[in-house]
């Protein structure tokens, strides 16, 4: 792809990775057996308000985007053909929008294909492969148990639908739900001669999709319910009520025509990169760990594998970007040749945010010689920096009223002309805006070539959609 202009060069816009969303279609509700209306009964014993509450299912919907399912991608029986093979299912989670980010990060890192599954990402591993780090994901579940289409039909038309989930989550524990735990758990429990403690979270794909998966009147609270006892009967491992203090943390999630039971993997330290650490170990990320990583990865691929490299962020805040970046590059794989060290380099106007930048940095052990306080653009902020000579230049551009001094149009023409003039032949320039028409302006003339362009959400407290641009 390339920057593409629009109405005669007056405005400029990025062809996105992702394609619009369709409008999603109403679809007839069906009951269990698939027939329109009627159904029997659930047991009473379940409660009064519930006893006549007629098993009746909606149709599962079509599939539209990432926010339900993917078309292009969404493909159940690829996931169960993985299950028969015998492989171990991992899914992972990330900011919406950035599913094709974090498919490519498990293709080039696992050399993995994936699926995308309401908004996650689903692929197969080895049996015996250990648990994957994704620097682009906010957390990894290792699935110990899929329910399929016919999975989910056997528990409709049992005589009660809880006690058929309690069923089948009750015989998945038993049988898989230990290899998914990782083995240093299962140690420091046995060796402390007490049960594992553990707590049950709770999701559904899109706002219903239990209903549409099991019937119309289904409770979720005694859904929920039905899953913890479940599993606290088959494992004998104590259920807390909160996550602060537990060993592992098991993850259901409901679809509207499958549901997954896993267990979140913990944050381990990456073991291939310039800088392992893990990012618990950050006191002040400041930014989102799993979209800064996303965003390391794509830079991360103007690494050579003969030298450290140089990464460059103009407005760093808390440095989380350059964190990010230190946690992504690949260490070099001539271990031969004496290799120079990753060189970070961030500016921010803002002394408390560079304070914070720094306390971050020496928290996982990074050089703090190049976070300079400052404007990025000034004429003698680079002066020692030779054309040409940066591998990656990121940045977070600032938006909102409180960064009025970093987010007008005459700022975006000073970074990326800076990025112009640093940035090497092959390195990279990935942004985040929230101003895409500033920056799409402002790249036009430059010597870029359109890698890739996401638009993305970061949740209740930014309005508007961002984008995540890789030149």
């Amino acid at each position: 792809g390339v920057l593409r202009l629009r109405g005669g060069g007056t405005e400029v816009g990025f062809v996105s990775d992702v394609a619009p969303s369709a409008a999603p279609t109403s679809a007839p509700r069906r009951d269990a057996r698939g027939d329109p209306g009627g159904g029997a009964n659930m047991k009473a014993a379940r409660g009064p308000a519930r006893g006549n509450m007629k098993r009746q299912r909606q149709h599962p919907r079509q599939h539209h985007g990432d926010d339900e399912h993917d078309l292009r991608d969404w493909d159940l029986k690829t996931v169960e053909r993985w299950q028969k093979e015998g492989a171990q299912l991992v899914m992972a989670i990330t900011t919406k929008g950035m599913q094709g980010v974090m498919k490519q990060e498990v293709l080039d890192r696992y050399s993995r294909d994936a699926v995308s599954m309401s908004g996650r990402v689903c692929f197969p591993l080895a049996a015996d492969a250990s648990i994957p780090v994704l620097h682009s994901a906010s957390r990894v579940v290792r699935i110990f148990a899929f329910a399929f289409e016919s999975d989910l039909r056997d528990i409709r038309n049992g005589a009660d639908m809880y006690e058929g989930l309690e069923r089948f989550a009750g015989n998945a524990a038993r049988q898989r739900i230990r290899a998914a735990v990782d083995p240093a758990v299962l140690a420091a429990a046995a060796a402390e001669d007490r049960p594992l403690r553990f707590t049950v979270r709770c999701r559904a794909n899109i706002q219903g999709a239990e209903k549409t998966a099991f019937c119309e009147g289904i409770d979720f609270p005694e859904l929920k319910g039905s899953i913890r006892q479940s599993l606290q009967r088959a494992t004998g491992w104590t259920l807390e009520g909160r996550s602060l203090f537990v060993d592992v943390t098991v993850v259901a999630f409901f679809g509207t025509d499958h549901f997954v039971l896993g267990v979140e993997a913990p944050d381990f330290p990456p073991t291939d990169t310039f800088a392992p650490f893990s990012w618990s170990d950050v006191p002040r990320p400041g930014m989102e760990a799993n979209l800064a990583g996303a965003m390391a990865v794509l830079a991360a691929a103007a690494a050579r594998p003969s030298c450290g490299g140089i990464v460059v962020d103009p407005t760093c805040g808390m440095a989380t970007l350059l964190i990010a970046s230190a946690r992504a590059w690949p260490r070099p794989t001539d271990t031969g040749a004496r290799v120079a060290p990753l060189r970070l380099v961030g500016w921010d106007r803002d002394p408390k945010q560079l304070e914070k930048a720094h306390t971050n940095f020496e928290a996982v052990g990074l050089d703090t010689s190049g976070l300079h306080l400052g404007d990025s653009t000034a004429e003698d902020a680079f002066a020692d920096f030779a054309d040409g000579s940066v591998d990656a230049f990121v940045c977070d551009f600032p938006s909102g009223a409180q960064y009025k001094a970093g987010s007008d149009f005459d700022d975006y023409d000073r970074y990326m002309s800076l990025a112009a003039r640093l940035v090497r032949p092959g390195g990279r320039c990935v942004l985040l805006t929230l101003c895409v028409d500033h920056l799409a302006k402002t790249a036009a003339p430059g010597p870029w070539q359109l890698l890739h362009s996401w638009e993305l959400t970061r949740g209740a407290d930014y309005l508007g959609a961002f984008h995540l641009v890789v030149l």
